[in-house]
C-alpha cells in the first residue's frame, strides 16, 4: 500500500489529535474518504497548528522522511505571511528570500531522501475581514517563488488563492471561510477534490 503524507499548518491539522484515526476534520479526511474506494493509498495527516515553513522543515525528518512516503502534500505559508505583516522592522523582501531558501531546502531533502511525488498547495486568504487585502501582495509574491521552484524541481503546484476567491465572490465568503483564513467543510471539499484527481488512478 502506498503512503500519502499531508504536511502543513492548521488548515491541514484540523484537530487531528482529537480524532481517533488522526485525520482531523478537514480536507485530509475528505481526501481519505474519497480514496477509500482505492486500496492503493494510506493517508497520514502530519499538519500542525501554527506551523510556518521553517517549522515544517525542522520536523521534516520525523514527520515525513522516516516514514518513507510515496507522495507528500504541503499547504503552508499563511502563518509566514502573518508574521511578516506583524514584523515591520524586517522587509517583506528579506523574509521572502528566507522563505525561498527554506522551500529550496525542503525540496532538496525530499528529493535526496525519498522518491515521493510532491504536491505544493498554494496558500490563500480571503478579504474578510478587509484588512486581509493587505496580505494579497506578499502572498502573490510568495506564490510566484513557489511556482518558480516547483517548475525547477518538477513539483506539482496547485493554485488555490484565486480559484477560492473567485468562487467566494459567486457563492458568498461565508460558504467557504469562517474567518478569512480557515475553511468551512465546503471549502475543505474543494481542496480535497483538487488533490483527489492526482491519486484516483494509482499505478
Amino acid at each position: 500500500m502506498k503512503q500519502l503524507i499531508c504536511l502543513g499548518d492548521s488548515l491541514t491539522d484540523c484537530d487531528r489529535m482529537f480524532t481517533p484515526d488522526g485525520l482531523g476534520y478537514g480536507y485530509v479526511r475528505q481526501l481519505n474518504d474519497m480514496l477509500l474506494k482505492k486500496t492503493a493509498w494510506k493517508t497520514v495527516n502530519r499538519g500542525v497548528n501554527g506551523f510556518t515553513l521553517n517549522r515544517v522543515l525542522e520536523n521534516l525528518s520525523a514527520d515525513c522522511l522516516k516514514r518513507d512516503p510515496d507522495a507528500v502534500t504541503l499547504l503552508v505559508g499563511i502563518n509566514d505571511i502573518s508574521m511578516w505583516m506583524c514584523n515591520t522592522s524586517v522587509s517583506v523582501f528579506y523574509q521572502l528570500q528566507k522563505f525561498r531558501l527554506n522551500l529550496l531546502k525542503l525540496f532538496r531533502r525530499l528529493t535526496q531522501y525519498t522518491s515521493a511525488s510532491l504536491y505544493l498547495l498554494e496558500p490563500f486568504v480571503f478579504p474578510r475581514p478587509a484588512e486581509y487585502y493587505n496580505w494579497f501582495e506578499p502572498l502573490n509574491a510568495m506564490s510566484q517563488v513557489m511556482q518558480e521552484l516547483c517548475e525547477e524541481y518538477r513539483v506539482t503546484f496547485i493554485p488555490l488563492h484565486r480559484p477560492l476567491n473567485d468562487l467566494a465572490q459567486q457563492v458568498g465568503y461565508s460558504a467557504l471561510t469562517i474567518d478569512g483564513i480557515h475553511l468551512t467543510p465546503s471549502g475543505h471539499r474543494i481542496i480535497a477534490a483538487k488533490l483527489y484527481k492526482y491519486f484516483e488512478n494509482p499505478a
